[in-house]
């Protein structure tokens, strides 16, 4: 699946590792940017399917962290993106701060790049859905209610927060593949319906309008018509 990805990163060792890493990866067209401040300035100018954001970048003009500025500008200005949030440790409140404000995802480092591809492809494959905004729109709602719930939850150690929300991410994943799964039927069913509509309509240039069977095809037409 193809992509167009924004990486902001400004640790020079972890920026080559990734620079490396999508010159691999054909499907994925990318740059890279070291500040917020440029960040910003290309997402005016560009659209990108993902932005991969460190949270602890320099601000521009506020005390928040560079990585929360760059969410925030997505979520008001770029609707069709999607953020994964990299975090140097690994923390509930973190995930639940980004998820607030609109991130899809985060990834506490030291990470895998395989850890990363699935998170970028788990994106790509909720955006190929018949209606990808909605969905993604329910995915985040459920995703942020269950952080909410860890996070109140002051019995649990951390550890046992991330076990839950690794098992969580793949019980919802599943769900949403069971929907994933009916669409590819309704879209099979829409191209049966288009096929048929297009030869009834074929046979009904060579059918003199006295034959019965020429109010037959123009009731096929009609129905294919309305069902697609």
């Amino acid at each position: 699946m193809n992509a167009d990805i924004l990486i902001v990163e400004d640790d020079q060792t972890l920026q080559n590792i990734l620079q490396i890493f999508f010159e691999n990866n054909s499907d994925y067209n990318f740059e890279i940017v070291w500040d917020t401040k440029s960040a910003l300035e290309i997402l005016k100018d560009q659209t990108f399917d993902i932005v991969i954001t460190d949270k602890n970048l320099p601000g521009q003009s506020t005390k928040e962290d560079g990585g929360i500025e760059i969410l925030k500008y997505i979520q008001k200005f770029c609707p069709n993106t999607e953020a994964v949030m990299m975090t140097g440790y690994s923390s509930v409140d973190t995930a639940t701060e980004a998820m607030k404000l609109g991130a899809f995802d985060y990834i506490c480092k030291p990470f895998k790049l395989t850890e990363l591809k699935e998170k970028i492809d788990r994106i790509l494959e909720y955006k190929s859905h018949l209606g990808p905004n909605e969905t993604i729109y329910n995915y985040k709602n459920f995703y942020k209610d269950v952080l909410t719930l860890i996070q109140n939850n002051n019995s649990l150690y951390e550890n046992e927060k991330q076990d839950i929300l690794t098992t969580f991410e793949k019980k919802i994943d599943y769900f949403f593949k069971g929907q994933k799964n009916l669409e590819q039927i309704i879209i099979a069913q829409r191209e049966a319906l288009q096929k048929a509509s297009s030869h009834a309509e074929e046979l009904l240039d060579h059918i003199k309008k006295s034959d019965p069977a020429y109010d037959l095809l123009l009731k096929i037409i009609d129905d294919t018509s309305n069902r697609v």
